[in-house]
């Protein structure tokens, strides 16, 4: 390991409360679903047929803008 190179902390918090003031941003998802979501992606990642994991994404994406417009929340223009 090059000791020259730059470390990785510890510890990384984040924090949304900043966005949240300044640009008026809020999550569409909330950490449990994201990481519900994230995990499910991951599970289905080892599916042999590309276009299979392709509609896989493409419906969680599809479920992503649903529940964003039903909070009326714009992340795309």
């Amino acid at each position: 390991m090059d000791a020259n190179a730059p470390h990785e902390a510890g510890q990384l918090n984040l924090a949304i409360d900043k966005a949240a003031h300044e640009l008026g941003w809020h999550p569409t998802w909330g950490v449990e679903l994201a990481l519900k979501n994230t995990a499910q992606w991951y599970g289905r990642r080892h599916l042999d047929e590309d276009q299979e994991m392709a509609r896989f994404s493409l419906a969680q994406i599809s479920q992503f803008a649903e529940d964003a417009r039903s909070k009326n929340i714009l992340w795309t223009k």
